[in-house]
């Protein structure tokens, strides 16, 4: 009787223990919690006043909303001017022409060097000129190895390597007709 008495005991002390701890543990949430939601709204006041300080009479208004409008002004251009697919400097462009050059000594001439913005990034296109009597598979390694030399500058964004025999020939594709 007196065995089974100080069980329960036992399981009472361990149950209580178990759930001051329990209950301490939910105090220190609930008071992280009160103090981010402090925090927060002190960096909120912190914020009103200093606008309200900025925007206290018209003038302040008026040269805070030029100075806005002339950031995001330059942030449009910026960024149309890197969207548009405007082509590299030709600084860049000799860069680009000279990798493929030295890539491989079967490169008898380079056709074209087109590096053209998107984004932040180029596309690049380079044509070259490979012996007419040069197998297909050698060819194509030839073209790839190019590819991802070009692709491993940290300014291109995607490289294509075109391969041809001759350079005399006419552009491949159509120009664009004005409608």
């Amino acid at each position: 009787m007196l065995r089974s008495v100080d069980r329960e005991i036992d399981s009472l002390v361990q149950g209580n223990q178990a759930s001051i701890i329990d209950g301490a543990i939910e105090f220190v949430r609930e008071l992280e919690q009160l103090l981010q939601c402090l925090e927060s709204q002190k960096k909120e006041k912190t914020f009103r006043q200093h606008r309200s300080s900025i925007e206290s009479d018209d003038g302040g208004r008026w040269c805070f909303g030029i100075a806005y409008q002339c950031t995001g002004s330059i942030t449009v251009l910026e960024n149309v001017n890197s969207l548009v697919g405007r082509s590299a400097a030709p600084g860049y462009l000799q860069k680009l022409t000279f990798l493929p050059w030295n890539h491989y000594k079967a490169i008898r001439q380079i056709d074209t060097v087109r590096a053209y913005t998107f984004g932040s990034h180029y596309f690049v296109e380079v044509d070259i000129v490979l012996p007419s009597e040069m197998p297909l598979r050698e060819a194509h390694v030839i073209g790839e190895a190019l590819q991802e030399k070009l692709e491993q500058l940290p300014e291109i964004e995607r490289a294509f390597v075109h391969l041809d025999y001759e350079y005399t020939h006419k552009p491949e594709h159509a120009q664009a007709q004005d409608i």
